[in-house]
């Protein structure tokens, strides 16, 4: 039925096409430009029907089975069909059973096509015969843009051969290779090609095992004074989190960044970089001039190479990074307190990163300082530390005059009623923070009692997280009178909060009033049915 329906779309337009001339009133129906059919059990018996369908096709342009239990014969009509088709665009057939047999005949039809932009070729069982024969397709075709092969069993002989392909492709764009079996010798394969290639702008390798060797190949290319070696100048984002990288590959890439000036993303997080590693990167960011986004989390780096990247976000020296991740790598107070100094000083920054890095209040002291003269950080993620009621007192000093901030995320930080008090207060003041997370912390109903003061006169906040504290009936109440002052909140959480029929109630009873609330969660509390 469906293969009917797009038989049926191509005919519909031929004849509407030929009938235009003889009847100006009548209008020519839309084409069907996208077909949506994932994880509809179609099998091979569906794809080949498809396939027949899409030969002579002129109006789909993309078509998306991933998910679908296609195998090969599937794959095979599907191939046939690109090979005559000069019109679809995208074929997305992730999650599937193609095999390398499936990979090859797609890759045959690669060679005679010329009008397919992005092929998704993810969790298919491709192992090396299939990836060769994917990369002998590239250097022929002309026109595929993005082609994912995330989630395969790809090896390095499949990584060759798909490097091999950088230097005569042109159009190749992104190449998603993450989750898949290349070690050092695919990856220095692929660094060496890589300073042969001018088109590719977006490269994925995270989940495979380069380390530092295949990671220092790959920052080869992206240096531009390497004697002897072709230098890359397309790329501009490069993904090799979780390869078992550590301080050697990172010290590599570190050099590299020096002399780059087209990378914008380095993503780094779950290798093993440590604190020199981290320090080398720093070091680099005091003159690149085009890394926007930075992510080392769960690099071990502590303190020490936490010190080493503030200091070159400083305004010394011009940083352009916007977004920092640094979750997961103890930097502990005396790094938080490096990052406070940068941040009062930077105009770069708008998105950092720090959950679970053992900050107390100290750290947390520094930031909340940086608050009062920062003017560019719009996001501030400080989640699972150990920031407590004094920490939460400082970070609400900043807010109080703090004009950018729109999202603050605390949870899991032991802060308590006086810590939201402080945070309360800054909300009164505060005309920007738009997203306020204080999730699993220690808030009573005495801390839900002020925050609700301060609810009634926001005009700025659109979401609070409160779930997993123990506001009670009482707090409940406190905040369900603001609900029917505040005119801007629209998601509140609640859930599990010791709150019963008596809260409940008293929420319900203002609800009326609130117009603009659109998300009430209330889960894993007490209430029955008087309530509900």
């Amino acid at each position: 039925t469906l293969a009917h329906t797009i038989c049926s779309s191509s005919s519909s337009s031929s004849s509407s096409s030929s009938s235009s001339s003889s009847s100006s009133s009548s209008t020519a129906p839309a084409p069907n430009t996208g077909m949506d059919l994932h994880a509809k059990h179609i099998g091979n018996a569906g794809a080949i029907a498809l396939g027949l369908a899409l030969k002579n096709n002129t109006d789909i342009r993309m078509l998306k089975l991933y998910d679908n239990q296609i195998a090969a014969p599937g794959a095979i009509a599907l191939a046939q069909a690109l090979e005559h088709n000069t019109t679809f665009q995208e074929l997305a057939l992730g999650g599937n059973q193609l095999s390398d047999v499936g990979a090859v005949v797609l890759a045959r039809a690669l060679e005679r096509n010329t009008t397919l932009l992005d092929l998704e070729l993810r969790q298919n069982q491709i192992r090396d015969d299939g990836a060769v024969a994917l990369g002998n397709a590239l250097k022929i075709n002309a026109g595929l843009q993005t082609l994912h092969l995330h989630s395969n069993k790809i090896g390095d002989v499949g990584a060759a051969a798909l490097a091999a392909a950088f230097e005569a492709n042109k159009t190749l764009k992104v190449l998603t290779l993450n989750s898949n079996c290349i070690g050092r010798e695919g990856a220095i394969a692929i660094g060496q090609a890589l300073g042969k290639n001018t088109a590719l702008k977006e490269l994925t390798l995270h989940n495979n095992k380069i380390d530092d060797a295949g990671a220092a190949a790959i920052a080869q290319s992206l240096s531009s004074s390497s004697a002897g070696v072709d230098s890359n100048s397309s790329l501009t984002s490069l993904t090799l989190n979780d390869n078992r990288i550590g301080k050697d590959g990172a010290i590599a890439l570190g050099t590299a960044l020096q002399q780059n000036s087209t990378l914008e993303t380095l993503q780094l997080h779950c290798n093993t970089i440590g604190a020199d590693g981290a320090a080398a990167i720093g070091e680099a960011l005091k003159t690149n001039k085009t890394i926007q986004t930075l992510t080392v989390n769960s690099n071990q780096i502590n303190h020490k190479g936490a010190t080493a990247i503030a200091e070159a976000l400083g305004a010394d020296h011009h940083s352009v990074v916007v977004t920092l991740n640094l979750n997961s790598n103890r930097i502990g107070d005396s790094g938080a307190t490096a990052l406070g100094t940068a941040l009062s000083t930077n105009k770069s920054l708008q998105a950092v990163q720090l959950h679970n890095n053992k900050i107390g209040k100290t750290g947390a002291e520094a930031i909340g300082t940086a608050l009062e003269s920062n003017a560019v950080l719009q996001k501030l993620e400080l989640d699972k530390n150990v920031i407590g009621d004094g920490g939460a007192a400082a970070l609400g000093k900043g807010l109080k005059v703090n004009h950018k901030l729109h999202t603050l995320s605390l949870w899991d930080n032991k802060i308590g009623d006086a810590g939201v008090t402080a945070l309360a207060e800054a909300l009164e003041r505060n005309k920007t923070l738009k997203e306020l997370n204080l999730f699993n912390n220690k808030i009573g109903k005495g801390g839900a009692t002020v925050l609700a003061k301060a609810i009634s006169r926001n005009s700025a906040l659109v979401t609070l997280e409160l779930e997993r504290n123990n506001v009670g009936d009482e707090g409940a109440a406190a905040i369900a009178q603001a609900l029917g002052k505040n005119k801007t909140l629209l998601v509140l959480s609640l859930g599990d909060n010791s709150i019963g029929d008596d809260g409940a109630t008293s929420i319900g009873n203002f609800l009326g009033k609130n117009k603009s609330l659109t998300t009430l969660s209330l889960s894993d509390n007490e209430i029955g049915a008087a309530g509900a």
